[in-house]
């Protein structure tokens, strides 16, 4: 094999093992599902529904055309998740490839076989055209065409927030500050047409619904000053053990290890791209800290650790294959045990809800898969604690609730419904046919 073709090969690599392991995952995750429906609502014509959501558009604008052609929502977003995130690898390869054909090659190999990479496709998440449109970015800065960089970044904005971390990438030496300043203009144009599309069509401006749902995860949606550092300091501890879990283990090091490099070799490079990677790391304790944010940041990351396996030797290639070696691991005891396929019983509760709820009937639930099957928006992924259900309940007074009831405070919530009735029968029919976690599911139906 020559050269040329080791890039498309590895692509292809990438692109079976996540179609393979997509398609042995019965359910997508609870932000998936959001995804999917947003994606629905835009293929049917309704854009005010599919831009009002918590989520940003981009994933399911690219979704909307597969699903109107009459693909169904999960197929289309494992196919089109699996067709990016090969896509990402060979721009990987491209990025990498100046550090020599060895370092790419083991690199490239890393983000083929990478566990969070593969997964995040059954999980119908954004991530991977994320990754493509953050690599595409990094290859016209590299090019000095810093303008377009930041197109593709107002771009990827529509997609996922956290690109804009890459902005003080836009500096580079090479750029005059015309070109920068066009392409941080650019890349604040598309936040813009966002708010100012929301507004048209939602009556909101709002550049990111979604920030009010991912700060009631972190340490600002704590009511106690105490609490919030607490959480803060969490956070702070977690950055190193999830960005290791993202990157395969061995990724992470070796990108702090070409950091360092860059740091004494271009100084101010160095310093812009470490003012990227801060900028994420601190959205992240401002939040949440988990591997898949991590991941976000590996078409930064990962030429950096190419970087240092070219300066590493045989020794660190032998250290950075051991990487891959888990990931095939972990992947292949996802592959035996998929995930999510104990709760197929969200898919058929949300089914057998559907056939039932007429145009008028509200539903409230905190599972979002729940309320997807069943046809109707799901809940945006905020912590919904025992008294924000309950307001919602008194409030829309629905036909049906549907609870988590393992989760904390449901038990007493579901204890004082007093206008509601359990259905366990419901439930149990739905375990005689075949379908698994019932008995995480509560289904309640108002009697007065």
């Amino acid at each position: 094999m020559g050269p040329r073709a080791i890039g498309p090969a590895l692509a292809c690599l990438a692109l079976a093992l996540r179609l393979l392991h997509s398609f042995r995952v019965p359910l997508p995750s609870n932000d998936g599902a959001g995804y999917l429906w947003m994606a629905g609502r835009l293929a049917e014509g309704d854009l005010a529904a599919g831009l009002g959501h918590a989520f940003h558009p981009g994933w399911p604008l690219l979704l909307a055309p597969g699903l109107a052609a009459g693909l169904d929502p999960f197929t289309a977003a494992r196919l089109a998740g699996a067709a990016t995130g090969a896509l990402w690898v060979l721009l990987l390869w491209q990025l990498c490839r100046p550090r020599g054909l060895v370092p790419a090659l083991a690199v490239a190999t890393c983000a083929a076989l990478s566990f969070d990479g593969v997964r995040l496709v059954a999980e119908a998440y954004s991530e991977s055209p994320t990754l493509v449109l953050t690599a595409v970015a990094l290859l016209l800065l590299k090019r000095g065409r810093v303008a377009w960089a930041g197109a593709v970044l107002g771009v990827g904005y529509w997609f996922r927030p956290e690109v804009l971390a890459l902005l003080p990438l836009l500096w580079i030496p090479t750029a005059t500050p015309r070109r920068r300043l066009a392409g941080a203009g650019l890349a604040v144009a598309g936040v813009a047409t966002l708010a100012l599309a929301r507004l048209a069509l939602c009556g909101r401006l709002e550049a990111s619904p979604k920030l009010d749902v991912v700060l009631s995860h972190g340490p600002f949606g704590a009511a106690a000053a105490g609490e919030r550092l607490a959480l803060l300091g969490r956070n702070l501890l977690h950055l190193p053990y999830e960005g290791v879990q993202a990157l395969d283990v061995v990724g992470l090091p070796f990108a702090v290890a070409g950091l360092v490099l860059l740091l004494r070799d271009r100084r101010r490079v160095g310093l812009l791209t470490l003012a990227a990677l801060a900028l994420g790391w601190a959205a992240m304790v401002a939040t949440e800290v988990k591997p898949r944010f991590f991941l976000t940041q590996a078409p930064v990351l990962l030429p950096l650790a190419a970087a240092a396996l070219a300066r590493g030797g045989r020794a660190a290639l032998v250290l950075f294959a051991l990487g891959p070696l888990l990931a095939v691991a972990r992947l292949d005891h996802d592959y035996r045990d998929p995930p999510r396929a104990d709760r197929t019983a969200e898919r058929a509760l949300g089914a057998w809800l559907g056939e039932r709820l007429a145009p008028a009937d509200d539903l409230v639930t905190d599972l979002p898969r729940v309320a997807y099957y069943a046809g109707r928006e799901p809940p945006p992924p905020r912590r919904w604690t025992e008294p924000l259900l309950r307001a919602r309940i008194d409030g829309e007074r629905p036909r049906f609730v549907v609870l988590g009831v393992r989760r904390e405070g449901r038990a007493e919530l579901a204890a004082s419904l007093a206008a509601y009735r359990p259905l366990p029968a419901v439930l149990a029919t739905l375990a005689e046919g075949g379908a698994t976690g019932v008995e995480r599911l509560g289904l309640y139906e108002r009697t007065r």
